[in-house]
């Protein structure tokens, strides 16, 4: 079975921030400008498309353990929560929800893997850009070298990645 990495995907990331420890100022507010501005460094870094808006909440206290989310906002509407959690020493660990699959990468995979099944194709998925949570389908166009138009649909599973499912 072929496997497709998506960057991104269901990894933890834990960025430190350059606020204060948050056992010292309990009742300050966070400075989520350098949340965002993270977060789309490094969501924009990967995204294939542009990403329109970064939005986190105006006002949340300094607290360990407290959690907030932010959406990022794709061209074309599509939006991934990423929840946030407050750790010790000014730290957060951000949490996605789902996995941002890009048609970019979905594309070229699934031509290789139709391919593989002897199933030669040009493929285009609708939008360019998806959020999967695990168990979920997206469909995307397959046209052969008859012209047929078929529809391909792939899940996430949390242990292969995107795989093809009839």
């Amino acid at each position: 079975m072929m496997r497709l990495v998506v960057s991104s995907a269901i990894a933890v990331i834990v960025v430190v921030l350059g606020v204060c420890a948050l056992g010292a100022c309990e009742d300050r507010r966070i400075d989520l400008r350098n949340i965002e501005a993270a977060m789309r460094d490094r969501y924009g870094r990967d995204a294939r498309v542009p990403i329109e808006a970064m939005t986190c909440p105006e006002w949340v206290r300094t607290h360990t353990g407290e959690r907030f989310e932010c959406q990022v906002r794709f061209e074309g509407g599509v939006v991934w929560t990423i929840e946030v959690v407050q750790l010790d020493q000014g730290n957060t660990q951000w949490l996605p929800r789902g996995q941002a699959v890009f048609a970019d990468e979905i594309e070229p995979w699934l031509v290789e893997t139709l391919a593989a099944q002897g199933r030669e194709s040009r493929v285009r998925c609708e939008a360019r850009v998806y959020v999967i949570e695990p168990g979920e389908r997206v469909t995307c166009a397959a046209t052969g070298a008859d012209g047929h138009v078929s529809d391909v649909r792939i899940a996430l599973d949390q242990v292969d990645g995107l795989r093809v499912v009839e």
